[in-house]
């Protein structure tokens, strides 16, 4: 009895101690998760954030960008319709002076939102077709010296088929942003 009673609290203390060694691991392991969940959330969030800026960025250089393009070609549509002299359209460009560096544009959006390329590819396409006629267009006003209504009419059409394309791109655009959200 008496090396029962000696043992005892040895056996309580040692139980006890068994005891709180598993409820730190518990509570050590329960910290471990949460710590794993609050890294994972800000994590999500802060790519979210990063995300959106670039979205907002984005849009707003394809404003500019789009803005920029129907602006040049109607200035040479005056051109086409002998509204305006190619010398004179050359001017308006100069004194225009638009500096915008569209390759941060297309950057972001391949690198960022591949959700968006089939309609960003139908914009360059248009973009394409809408720099052909222009092209033709030169070349017909170093040969004869005046307007082409057929490169009028094409070009005019053509700038409705960006307009719809870049409409598009823009709801799409807008989506992803909600998607953000």
């Amino acid at each position: 009895m008496e090396i029962i009673d000696k043992l005892l609290p040895l056996i309580g203390a040692f139980l006890g101690g068994v005891f709180t060694l598993i409820g730190i691991h518990i509570s050590n392991k329960n910290n471990i998760i949460q710590l794993r969940e609050k890294v994972q959330t800000e994590a999500t969030q802060k790519k979210s954030e990063v995300l959106r800026d670039k979205l907002e960025e984005l849009y707003t250089l394809q404003s500019k960008w789009s803005g920029n393009l129907v602006s040049h070609h109607c200035t040479y549509r005056k051109v086409m319709d002998d509204e305006l002299s190619y010398n004179q359209a050359l001017d308006l460009q100069i004194e225009a002076d638009v500096k915008f560096d569209s390759q941060r544009f297309f950057t972001l959006a391949e690198l960022y939102f591949p959700e968006c390329h089939p309609e960003l590819e139908k914009v360059k396409e248009c973009r394409g077709i809408l720099s052909d006629i222009q092209m033709s267009f030169r070349n017909h006003y170093k040969e004869v010296g005046c307007g082409c209504s057929k490169h009028s009419k094409e070009i005019t059409k053509w700038l409705g088929y960006f307009n719809k394309s870049i409409d598009a791109y823009e709801k799409k655009l807008r989506s992803l942003s909600m998607s953000l959200i």
